[in-house]
């Protein structure tokens, strides 16, 4: 049993059938998202390092659940028992396969002479399931550089800026078998009051999205304007990572990125250059720094490490006799892994000569 996801294209949303990922845009929607919409998402230099060695960590709810505790039940919270009434007509066609992968106790309910499992049980088990079957990357739809969210999400860390089409276009070639893209509406928890806000409720008792309560937050989150990238997936994958680690061409899918205000000169010279190219080397903050790269073994030639008297300068990482190329994957340190421009231990090493004052 897989929960609903009726991931279908709506309103202004393109059709081509030929994305697995579907744009989805709700109907009093004044700005619809299109494969053109910018998007930034601020990141920790963690997640950023692990982005330009083209890998990418994408939560599922239960995860997002643990740092919210709203997440995925504001419609529950907000509708009330209307809420599981609706539910129970969800969830029904569901029962038998509800009731075979619980393992714990079940609740029953008599109904004239029949016993059949209680519904907001049935109801509580499917929203069980949908967290461990549904991953979200969250983006923002303002590319305007928020300190609030520089403060939460990405202090010390970098803002990545790319678009809506980018972004579908890196995850289906990773893998993704389906999907929805959609903003998130956002609900006062208290009685609605504003046209927006009594459309919003409304929304949330359609059928449809009563199987995506992830649509849906607080408006507490409001000066987000979050873009979510919802996708299916396996419940055995992402039960005990609480996600899915994939391979993902971070070069297609970042267009540019910018560093956090907070960091000092030094280490803000040293992260731009984790995506640049060979004419600029390390960049002017590393300038008078030595180091090395890794030359492999050509023929009968062993590899070996190519001394770098002044990492400022250009440097010719690929080893093809020139210093001019852009953003290359190349096996910098020898460790048989090819990343975008430099990698993490060649980072991590002129890194700590910077902060040593080298």
């Amino acid at each position: 049993m897989t929960p609903e996801s009726s991931d279908s294209p709506s309103k202004a949303a393109p059709r081509d059938d030929s994305h697995r990922i579907k744009i989805h845009n709700w109907q009093d929607a004044v700005d619809s998202i299109t494969d053109d919409t910018q998007l930034i998402r601020y990141m920790k230099l963690s997640a950023f390092l692990l982005l330009l060695d083209n890998r990418l960590f994408i939560p599922n709810l239960k995860l997002l659940q643990a740092q919210d505790r709203r997440e995925s039940r504001i419609p529950q919270e907000l509708l009330g028992p209307t809420y599981w009434q609706k539910m129970s007509e969800v969830v029904s066609p569901h029962e038998q396969a509800l009731l075979r992968i619980t393992a714990g106790p079940k609740r029953w309910k008599r109904v004239g002479s029949i016993l059949k499992a209680d519904p907001r049980f049935l109801a509580e088990r499917w929203l069980e399931e949908l967290t461990k079957r549904r991953c979200v990357w969250c983006w923002n739809r303002s590319i305007d550089l928020l300190h609030s969210l520089w403060k939460i999400y990405g202090e010390r860390g970098v803002a990545v800026l790319s678009t809506v089409g980018r972004i579908r276009k890196a995850l289906e070639k990773a893998g993704a078998r389906e999907g929805v893209i959609s903003l998130v509406r956002y609900a006062p928890l208290r009685t609605p009051q504003q046209l927006e806000e009594v459309t919003t409720m409304l929304e949330m008792e359609r059928s449809l999205n009563l199987r995506r309560p992830y649509l849906f937050k607080a408006a507490g989150y409001r000066i987000e304007e979050e873009v979510r990238f919802v996708l299916g997936a396996n419940p055995m994958a992402t039960s005990k990572p609480l996600g899915v680690l994939i391979d993902i061409d971070s070069r297609a899918l970042i267009q540019r990125f910018e560093v956090a205000p907070d960091l000092p000169r030094a280490e803000a010279d040293c992260i731009q250059q984790l995506a640049n190219d060979e004419t600029t080397g390390v960049g002017p903050a590393a300038s008078g720094v030595a180091t090395s790269h890794w030359s492999p073994p050509v023929g009968p030639n062993p590899g070996v490490f190519v001394a770098v008297a002044d990492a400022s300068r250009p440097i010719d990482w690929n080893i093809n006799g020139l210093t001019t190329d852009k953003n290359i994957g190349f096996d910098v340190n020898g460790d048989g892994t090819r990343v975008l421009s430099w990698s993490v231990k060649f980072f991590e090493e002129i890194y700590s000569q910077l902060l040593r004052g080298a």
